[in-house]
């Protein structure tokens, strides 16, 4: 009986640390361009509905938003030892992410006629 109780418990800790390990681990999914890739991003266009299509979907909602903090705030020393990453969350969480394909979607929509 007392083996049984701590089997559970085990089982229900160990459980709940890997979903938070798996959780803020970096394990969730991440864009398909990096904020500083979308800053020198090319409007072209021949190809509007293309990047359209490509910058709404790249979006970032307020759950990845909110991860993205927490990954920057449970990894401080990432803007020492890996300063890409560190940005694109910060880029991520503060809205920055989704400012920038904002202004891409208003120059391809008034640009390109």
């Amino acid at each position: 009986m007392i083996l049984q109780n701590f089997n559970d418990k085990f089982v229900a800790v160990f459980g709940a640390s890997v979903i938070f390990v798996s959780l803020f681990s970096g394990c969730a999914a991440q864009p398909p361009m990096h904020a500083i890739d979308l800053e020198s991003f090319q409007i072209n266009c021949r190809i509007k509905e293309q990047q359209i299509k490509f910058l709404q979907s790249m979006r970032s909602g307020r759950d990845e938003r909110m991860s993205a903090g927490i990954g920057n705030l449970t990894q401080p020393w990432s803007r020492w030892t890996d300063n890409e990453e560190h940005y694109q969350r910060q880029s991520i969480h503060s809205g920055r992410t989704n400012w920038l394909i904002n202004q891409h979607l208003l120059h391809l929509t008034r640009d390109c006629s």
